[in-house]
């Protein structure tokens, strides 16, 4: 394969070329079908050749391709609109960027500014990202002791475990950060109560509390966010793999007394807020809410 002259040994390569790919297959060169099971790593999430994002993608194109956040733009004024409308409970604000991990950096620096504190837990057996502040939050040492030392002041409870939990918070902890349902350690399902007494022991604590559904959210459970399934909001949701349909895109949405802590110039993306991708997360969010993919799920 002549990309690895040029991409080098970053990534596991299967020996598939693809070229096409409609709702939940793809073809290669030779015209072989497949069932996609990878999708991206959770990006396709309504499928390949949606038409929504489709046509909304090339629409936009006709328009402008970019305007950078510090001019305002209508689709991407939109686009904000119906995923606020979407969020949880007091999630009013949204910073936009590119990825997952980019939504996770965004979250611990938001978090750190409005607490003046510099403690982070996190769970064992997460994953936030590959970042250096993401991969910080990510349990598994195989991703990490080539880059030590990382991020400081992280601690890891046991996921499910609310006594864990106390054990390793204390007065310099800033937040505390989970998946709902754990993706990379193997599909992990929150046990009952446990995000209600770990919201309840941050509330108490003065911790905020922030949820990664970058995997887990918009649908993919039978709720449009996994928390829901627990009635559970947390201060900071970080979103991204399929909230464009396919398109780079990530969100951290938060309360607005958290973002307003932040100085104009502290935190920004180049290619956030980008018009194709809000047209197409404006299509994706459509597609997941209108053409039941929830029920389906």
């Amino acid at each position: 394969m002549s990309e690895d002259q040029y991409m080098g040994n970053l990534y596991q390569r299967f020996p598939v070329t693809v070229e096409k790919g409609k709702g939940a297959h793809v073809w290669d060169v030779d015209g072989k079908e497949y069932i996609d099971c990878m999708g991206g790593y959770g990006v396709a999430l309504v499928g390949h050749q949606n038409q929504r994002v489709n046509n909304a993608i090339k629409e936009q194109v006709d328009k402008i391709i970019t305007v950078h956040s510090s001019l305002y733009n209508k689709t991407r004024e939109e686009f904000l609109k119906i995923l606020i409308g979407l969020a949880p409970e007091g999630l009013t604000q949204v910073h936009l960027n590119n990825s997952g991990a980019e939504a996770i950096e965004a979250a611990i620096k938001f978090a750190r500014k409005f607490t003046g504190k510099k403690g982070m837990v996190a769970m064992k057996g997460s994953y936030h990202g590959k970042s250096f502040g993401a991969l910080s939050l990510t349990f598994n040492p195989k991703y990490k002791k080539a880059f030590a030392p990382l991020v400081e002041k992280v601690s890891f409870a046991s996921y499910g475990d609310i006594e864990s939990l106390r054990e390793v918070i204390d007065e310099d902890t800033a937040f505390v950060i989970l998946e709902p349902i754990q993706g990379e350690s193997g599909i992990i399902v929150a046990p009952d109560g446990f995000l209600q007494d770990v919201r309840k022991l941050c509330d108490d604590k003065g911790i905020l509390l922030i949820f990664d559904e970058i995997q887990a959210g918009l649908g993919r459970t039978g709720r449009l966010w996994a928390c829901d399934h627990w009635n559970t909001a947390p201060d900071i949701l970080c979103l991204a793999k399929g909230i464009a349909g396919g398109v780079p895109m990530g969100a951290t949405l938060v309360r607005p007394d958290i973002l307003a802590s932040m100085s104009k110039g502290e935190h920004s993306s180049t290619f956030g807020g980008n018009p194709i991708s809000c047209a197409a997360g404006i299509a994706a969010l459509k597609s997941i809410t209108e053409d039941g993919l929830i029920e389906n799920s």
